[in-house]
């Protein structure tokens, strides 16, 4: 089992109206962490029937096509392991200005180190885990329709790549990515003003600039989605 060790401790503020800000640090240790890895067996997991192609078979003389072919579908073999040491520390901090009843901006940077020590593995430090991430909002709201309208971005540092977008350190390999940026658009209505409902409806576009870097957390590409809100804390 893991032993784990952790704290936080920050600092926020709220000096005026219209600016907000916030200093958290943060330190962990994990002995015996718990991590999936590549066993280097497989499994069969199903079948792949290919029918039968009398035309193949009779005309073209194809003699493997006169029967059905089964071919078996095989899957790794994962297995729980333990982790000899992993630390982490760094620093989130977030600025949040709002010059305009209607118009907010907020940034955010993240710095996080992690270290691992494990004979095991060839790498020092967890994939999929840059050590610095900027964040930024910018947020319109229209005064009469309350429509908000928001657009995200996110800049991540270089990681150590793994191939599979989960963060698995049997998926890693010693090198490094390149530095990636996500955009991230919103456009959200209220109901209230007409239907005197706790509901929104909002439209999203996530990745607009269609990333598709290995060890973001974006890794899909563009997506889009459309949804309904439901605030329960809205009289």
């Amino acid at each position: 089992s893991e032993t784990a060790f952790a704290v936080r401790a920050g600092l926020e503020a709220n000096p005026a109206r219209w600016l907000s800000g916030s200093v958290v640090g943060f330190y962990s240790e994990t002995s015996d962490r718990i991590r999936a890895f590549f066993q280097g067996n497989t499994i069969q997991v199903g079948t792949n029937v290919i029918p039968a192609d009398p035309f193949r078979c009779n005309v073209l003389g194809q003699i493997e096509f006169c029967s059905d072919q089964i071919t078996p579908i095989n899957a790794n073999v994962f297995e729980n392991g333990n982790i000899d040491d992993l630390r982490s520390y760094g620093v989130e901090a977030r600025l949040e200005l709002r010059p305009w009843e209607w118009i907010e901006f907020a940034l955010g940077y993240t710095w996080n180190r992690n270290e691992v020590d494990d004979s095991n593995v060839q790498i020092d430090e967890l994939p999929n885990s840059p050590e610095h991430i900027v964040n930024g909002r910018v947020t319109l709201t229209a005064p009469v329709t309350e429509t908000v309208f928001t657009v995200r971005a996110s800049w991540r540092d270089r990681a150590i790549v793994e191939n599979s977008g989960t963060g698995l350190l049997s998926f890693a390999i010693d090198e490094r990515s390149n530095t990636s940026y996500e955009i991230d658009l919103r456009l959200l209505q209220p109901l209230d003003p007409w239907l005197g409902r706790r509901i929104d409806v909002f439209a999203d576009v996530r990745n607009v600039n269609d990333n598709r870097v290995v060890d973001s957390n974006v890794v899909r590409g563009r997506s889009f989605f459309v949804g309904l809100k439901w605030n329960l804390d809205r009289p």
